[in-house]
């Protein structure tokens, strides 16, 4: 669970600015947001190389391992919302092709998945 808080508080610190544009969230159930010390983050650079990238391009975005099979399962049984979240945050960075996966970070990645809708459905277009 310590490295579901880390990303979340990575989230919160790097935090893409579109809270104030009233953009809806997708962050883990029953977590909490702070509004002070948010930073805006630019990663229009980032997107605009994407499509330099190809198949033997080193990934930027560390694999997302986020528990092994015994805690997934303890998850699944002892707090379901959480497991549902989870489980389709990997299956989102699955989906993700190689060229994005190039181009961003692993906390990129997580602070578009928390706090832009709009940029996490158009980077499963690339």
């Amino acid at each position: 669970m310590l490295i579901f808080k880390q990303f979340v508080l990575v989230g919160m610190i790097c935090m893409v600015s579109l809270l104030a544009y009233g953009q809806t969230t997708n962050l883990p159930p029953n977590a909490k947001t702070k509004t002070k010390g948010i930073t805006e983050i630019d990663i229009s650079q980032e997107l605009d190389a994407i499509n330099q990238y190809d198949q033997n391009s080193p990934i930027k975005a560390k694999p997302l391992k986020l528990l092994n099979e015994d805690e997934w399962t303890t998850l699944e049984l002892n707090n379901p919302d959480e497991f549902n979240y989870y489980r389709a945050a990997q299956n989102y960075y699955d989906e993700l092709s190689h060229r994005v996966k190039c181009a961003l970070t692993t906390d990129q990645l997580w602070t578009i998945y928390f706090y832009d809708q709009d940029m996490k459905e158009e980077l499963l277009n690339y």
